[in-house]
């Protein structure tokens, strides 16, 4: 037995003959309705990327926090090695933030929370005239200002001076309270004054010096503090004023000089600081101005001096550093003789 459709479609359609009929073809029934079941609501796109920033704010607040940063650091008033009272301020950081600079024989512990103190002084005017670090310390309990007394304050790293106008004077590295490393000093106008070198409190290295409008001034080299080798100065129009050279820091051998002309103004000997044979000077003109022998660092021989003209002025002789013998006077000018003595 067939089962009624639910409802007929009539239509009409053509037949060969040309007569039309009615058609009724059956229509599937429509599916029963069903209980529609909504899926559970998302949160909104703008709601997630809100808690997603919170989040990283959160975080990112932790992390400074547990770095040190957040933390509103101790200030108090302490003096540097030279003795010049100045300003402390604590600054606590990890151990892996610690300046590289700062570190000793080994890095700090990387987890480990330190007082990295920052000693400033300024002038009176309130430009900062001093800056540098002293060594960290771990973070203990009691006050941080004398936390560290038992050890002391020790300079460490970078120390820079300033001018009352804000322009860098000097420059200089210390490794455990001890200059380690370059120095610099620098004019008021900004130009480099001194360049030199430190190693463990010693100078050793070159050292050049300029004036304050770019010219060099001095160059010479040191090994353990001690000045080796030739050294040269120059005067501040650029001709050179002395040549010589050092032997475990005392003058040794030939040294001359000379006047802001270019023109020779002495010229002597030494040995191990000590001059020795004739000593010679000129005037700027040229013309001989005085001679004298030395012994052992002290007059021997006969001295005599001349005037701008060349004309002599003073014959004396000497013993062991004491006149002994004839002295001789003269008229400037003139050359002639106006007194004589006899020294004993």
């Amino acid at each position: 037995m067939h089962e009624k459709p639910a409802f007929r479609l009539y239509w009409a359609t053509s037949s060969e003959s040309g007569s039309v009929s009615v058609e009724d073809r059956p229509q599937r029934a429509a599916p029963p309705l069903e209980k529609s079941t909504s899926a559970p609501s998302r949160p909104s796109r703008r709601l997630v990327v809100l808690l997603g920033v919170l989040a990283v704010l959160l975080g990112s607040w932790y992390g400074l926090w547990w770095c040190g940063y957040l933390q509103t650091p101790p200030v108090f008033n302490e003096k540097n090695n030279r003795g010049d009272l100045g300003q402390v301020t604590l600054f606590k950081r990890r151990g892996f933030l610690v300046p590289r600079e700062l570190w000793t024989e080994a890095p700090p512990v990387w987890h480990q929370l330190y007082w990295v103190p920052l000693w400033q002084r300024f002038h009176a005017n309130g430009e900062l005239a001093e800056q540098g670090y002293f060594l960290p310390f771990p973070v203990r309990t009691g006050h941080p200002g004398t936390d560290n007394l038992s050890i002391g304050w020790i300079q460490q790293g970078r120390w820079v001076q300033y001018y009352d106008t804000g322009q860098k004077k000097l420059e200089e590295h210390y490794q455990r309270g001890i200059l380690h490393g370059p120095q610099r000093q620098w004019h008021e106008n900004g130009q480099l004054k001194k360049e030199q070198i430190y190693r463990q409190g010693r100078l050793h290295g070159p050292m050049i010096s300029w004036y304050a409008n770019g010219q060099k001034a001095q160059q010479g080299q040191y090994v353990n503090g001690l000045r080796e080798g030739l050294w040269t100065s120059w005067h501040e129009n650029g001709q050179k004023a002395t040549e010589g050279h050092f032997l475990h820091d005392k003058e040794h051998g030939v040294w001359l000089a000379w006047h802001e002309n270019g023109q020779l103004m002495l010229r002597g000997q030494y040995r191990n600081g000590n001059k020795e044979g004739l000593w010679k000077s000129w005037y700027p003109n040229g013309t001989l101005n005085s001679e004298l022998t030395f012994k052992d660092n002290q007059p021997h021989g006969w001295e005599r001096i001349w005037d701008e003209e060349g004309n002599i002025v003073l014959e004396a002789h000497f013993r062991n550093g004491i006149e002994h013998g004839p002295k001789m006077a003269y008229y400037r000018g003139s050359g002639q003789k106006f007194q004589q003595w006899n020294m004993h």
